[in-house]
């Protein structure tokens, strides 16, 4: 419901949210159980997501 209605995010997309709060990254290699309100670095790679969508309109086609 945060990113909902948060003024923060009324113009930007592509924002993790945990807890009712935007989510801090941290390194690939990063446990998460020590980082619980974190989120990895490839998870906001811009060129990760492009990859992401193209393999996933390549399934629904087939």
């Amino acid at each position: 419901m945060v990113a909902a209605v948060a003024p923060e995010f009324a113009h930007s997309g592509g924002h993790y949210l945990d807890d009712a709060r935007e989510a801090y990254t941290v390194p690939n290699d990063a446990d998460l159980a020590q980082h619980p309100h974190g989120v990895k670095e490839w998870a906001l790679d811009p060129a990760v997501a492009e990859r992401l969508w193209a393999v996933s309109t390549d399934l629904l086609r087939a």
